[in-house]
């Protein structure tokens, strides 16, 4: 028999021979059988060698290396130890010269060990440093222990001959070598269920957890990356045990291998029922989601898939049981040795979000297996933001040409299977060019003045953006573009020169674009721009887009450069031109003296018309007495401008009467007309009143002008009445107003005739109502001051404007309250002038005067009406002598609908 060394040398050398055949041979075997049998002699292992060396092809080769696993297989297994002890002190390395081949041996290690185990069996285990690979893990079945001694190394059943892997040096990637898992078992014990195994601290609790874990630990230390075995705990029906087992991962079969050895270890007194054992196995699955991001509408797979065979796969939706019938639907792939299921759920929303668990099940007669494992799904809206909601485009702006507007719709996050397409809606067919992003939609648009005639300006085009996912989920978002073009605007004027003070004209503003949102009509004279709000004075209409301004009474203030500008948004178009209006005295700034006079035949009468010496212009200024002119010139006289001409009247006739006027033209050739003096002749015979005053017969009225040297224009309106009595002539009465009225009137007349009325309203009323109470009683002992305040107040209330209730309550009350004193009453009564108000009322009908005042029209009225219309008490004076003491403080009114 050769000694071992020389064995092993010549096993080596066989190895190596068989590898230097390997580039003439594609069937190598790297794994070469030696059998040792103390039977066998030197002859055989020789005949061997021979056979080896006829085969042997020798090439002069630079040295190789080799590793090599060698199977010896021994007959004998007493041998085994005598060998694993050898070449653990065999002195490599060692080298030897076999046919001329230099071999050199440097290390020999013993990696797995197999003792019989049965028929076609083998127990095998590896040695210290090695471990059983990867790949063979899931088939390592312990081999029935002997002992419950921790430290004896695990073995594994492995048929035989041995095909496969064997050990190999120890890595993280071994077999084992991983994270353990925790697998939650339990198992039923046959016997009577005790209080003290609810307390851990109990004797028995003790006892049964010290016994259980022993036997436990003993089994289940085989199986891969094992460990512990822990007891967590009892539950009564009749004693079930639940514990813990933190291993590697392991199979079905590795767990009902290891459970059959539990009794082996367990007192029988315990009864342990070996057919009761259940394991679950948490988070241990190949568990995916997708699409990873879930939107409303998606379809969604989740797919759940263990390295193990199951009898039964179930889903779950918040722990309770899918029934697969729409949305649902599953695809289940089962083998021996993996199961996979993939639920479905189309059209997916919110409501089906939430944790979903999928439950493997395998289950033999000893042990039922459960994988579990449980994902969270969240569904999201698909929410699109778009960069621009409503915008407008001015289509035939060369800058938006150049740089057209970029339409983008995004999401939230970065989808790679993102898509999104672009409709475009609208009378303007503006289209552009779509591009995508992970997470973006977007469209330029060409824009192109062609596709945006006026007619059409100020449509709307509609862009909708609709993105999808590509798992299912689509949502649109709209984007409102108004397609606007700017205005070809044009002006016009019904006068083809300046116009004077006191005249109406009109402007005429043009568009060739309809579809106008405003029109504003603005004046702008020097540094200063004002709006022109006055409703009655401007008429739109859109077919064609037209406005047109009428001014019936021309003054200073509608001087300057008129614009008139179309809206549409933002976009403004406007034309201007400029209208100058020259300075005419209005006819009732012209003050005639006399008004009504008797005239003596056959001797000068002087007639005289004054204005306000704040005229800037120069006028050319006619009497015009019985149709026939005569310039006359200008002198100063306080604060007035006045024009004097002597009338000689020739012809007398009692049936004859004489009227005058003064004609003043201005410098582009309009006029305007005083209002008439009334002369009466009569003859030199008749004079009854001779002096400065004037000539007239008795009886006769002379009513002269009101002239105020304190007043800045001169005079003030009305006028006073004298009588011819007794050769003199006697003062009537005073018809005069006040100045601060007769200011109020000139004011009101401005207000109402300026372009900016409704703005300044306010203001003037607020003057009015603090001028009327500061004249109050100025006002109670005129009734033409009253008349006047009336006036005022008819002429105002023409502009559309809301006035504050307590500024036309308060004028309110004080009008009335002078309206209600009798003497008021029969005074105005009495004046002609009263005849445009109510010329059929009597004297009792008290409350009628105030009727000017109350018909009022839209929207100035309403506040009349809305205060006519309350009931209340108002306290007014009373200027009445009353016999009651009471009376005299004062009288209280009911102010009733």
């Amino acid at each position: 028999m050769p000694s071992p060394i020389t064995t092993g040398l010549h096993c080596l050398f066989l190895l190596v021979t068989a590898g230097c055949r390997t580039s003439q041979d594609s069937n190598f075997d790297p794994f070469i059988q030696y059998v040792i049998d103390s039977a066998l002699g030197e002859e055989s292992f020789h005949s061997e060698m021979q056979r080896q060396k006829r085969n042997m092809l020798i090439f002069d080769l630079p040295p190789l290396e080799y590793t090599a696993d060698i199977e010896v297989s021994l007959m004998d297994s007493s041998f085994l130890e005598p060998i694993k002890e050898y070449f653990k002190n065999l002195n490599l390395p060692v080298s030897t010269n076999i046919s001329n081949v230099e071999m050199t041996v440097s290390n020999i290690d013993i990696t797995t060990v197999c003792l019989p185990s049965g028929e076609n069996n083998s127990c095998c285990s590896c040695e210290n440093g090695y471990a059983w690979p990867r790949a063979v893990c899931s088939d390592l079945i312990t081999c029935a222990p002997v002992s419950l001694a921790p430290d004896l190394p695990c073995g594994y059943t492995r048929e035989m001959p041995f095909y496969g892997s064997y050990c190999e040096p120890q890595t993280e990637d071994s077999c084992g070598m991983g994270e353990p898992i925790v697998m939650y078992m339990s198992v039923r014990l046959d016997t009577d269920f005790w209080d003290d195994l609810r307390n851990s601290s109990s004797a028995l609790y003790k006892k049964y957890k010290a016994d259980l874990e022993k036997a436990f630990n003993a089994s289940y230390r085989c199986l891969p990356g094992f460990v512990s075995a822990t007891v967590t705990g009892f539950r009564p029906g009749s004693v079930f045990v639940n514990y813990e087992v933190k291993a590697g991962a392991a199979s079905f079969d590795q767990i009902a291998s290891s459970n059959r050895f539990v009794p082996r270890f367990l007192h029988a007194s315990y009864q342990l029922n070996p057919n009761t054992f259940t394991t679950e196995i948490t988070n241990q699955t190949n568990f995916t989601v997708s699409p990873v991001d879930i939107f409303e509408g998606d379809t969604v797979r989740l797919t759940c898939e263990i390295n193990s065979g199951s009898d039964n796969m179930t889903w779950y939706h918040f722990d309770q049981a899918i029934s697969i019938s729409f949305p649902y639907s599953t695809v289940r792939l089962f083998s021996m040795k993996t199961s996979k299921s993939t639920l479905e759920i189309a059209n997916v929303t919110m409501k089906d979000a939430g944790s979903y668990k999928c439950v493997f099940t395998n289950s033999s007669q000893s042990v039922t297996l459960i994988y579990t494992d449980t994902k969270t799904i969240a569904v999201s809206p698909l929410h699109i933001t778009s960069n621009l909601n409503d915008i407008s485009v001015v289509c035939d702006s060369l800058e938006m040409q150049t740089n057209s507007p970029l339409l983008s719709c995004c999401v939230d996050r970065q989808l790679p299977s993102l898509t999104g397409n672009w409709k475009v809606n609208g009378a303007i067919n503006i289209t552009g060019v779509s591009s995508c992003t992970k997470n973006c939609t977007e469209y330029k648009l060409n824009i192109d003045e062609s596709l945006c005639p006026p007619e059409k300006s100020g449509t709307v085009t509609t862009y909708t953006c609709e993105l999808q996912t590509g798992n299912g989920a689509k949502h649109s978002q709209n984007i409102r573009v108004t397609y606007l073009r700017t205005a070809h605007v044009t002006i016009s004027s019904s006068i083809n020169s300046p116009v004077s003070e006191g005249y109406a004209f009109n402007l005429t503003c043009e568009s060739d674009v309809s579809n106008y949102d405003s029109i504003s009509w603005k004046i702008q004279s020097g540094n200063k721009t004002k709006t022109v709000d006055c409703d009655a004075c401007i008429k739109n209409s859109r077919f064609p887009a037209t406005s047109v301004l009428t001014v019936k009474t021309a003054t200073r203030d509608w001087s300057g450069t008129y614009i008139c500008a179309f809206s549409q948004k933002y976009l403004e178009s406007s034309a201007n031109m400029t209208i100058e209006v020259i300075s005419l005295p209005l006819k009732q700034n012209i003050l005639i003296d006399p008004i009504e006079a008797p005239i003596q035949c056959k001797k000068q009468q002087a007639l005289e018309c004054c204005i306000s010496a704040n005229a800037m212009e120069d006028y050319t200024v006619t009497f015009v007495v019985q149709q026939n002119g005569f310039q006359v010139g200008k002198k100063k006289k306080g604060n007035l401008f006045c024009y004097m001409y002597n009338y000689n009247e020739t012809e007398c006739s009692k049936e004859k009467n004489v009227t005058a006027h003064c004609k003043f033209i201005n410098r582009i050739g309009q006029e305007v007309n005083s209002e008439n003096i009334t002369l009466y002749p009569i003859s030199a015979e008749e004079v009854s009143c001779s002096d400065s005053f004037g000539i007239g017969i008795e009886g006769a009225i002379l009513i002269k002008p009101c002239c105020e040297l304190n007043n800045p224009d001169g005079f003030t309106r009305g006028n006073k009445i004298y009588k011819c009595s007794n050769k003199s002539w006697r003062f009537e009465r005073d018809d005069c107003l006040s100045v601060p009225i007769n200011q109020l009137l000139t004011s009101a007349e401005s207000l109402v005739n300026s372009p900016d009325a409704k703005a300044n309203l306010p203001n003037y009323l607020a003057e009015l109502r603090e001028q009327t109470e500061k004249e109050q009683s100025t006002i109670n002992s005129s009734p033409a001051n009253l008349g006047a305040i009336i006036t005022i107040l008819d002429m105002v209330s023409s502009i559309p404007a809301d006035a504050e209730e307590l500024t036309i309550q308060g004028l309110f009350i004080l009008v009335f309250g002078t309206l209600w004193d009798k003497k008021i009453q029969e005074a105005l009564l009495k004046r002609n002038s009263m005849s445009k108000w109510n010329s059929q009322q009597t004297k009792s009908s008290s409350l009628i005067l105030v009727a000017p005042m109350l018909s009022m029209t839209y929207p100035f009225s309403r506040t009349f009406n809305n205060l006519r219309g309350k009931t209340g008490k108002y306290r007014v004076s009373s200027s009445e002598p009353s016999t009651s003491s009471s009376e005299n403080i004062s009288k209280s009114y009911s102010l009733l609908n």
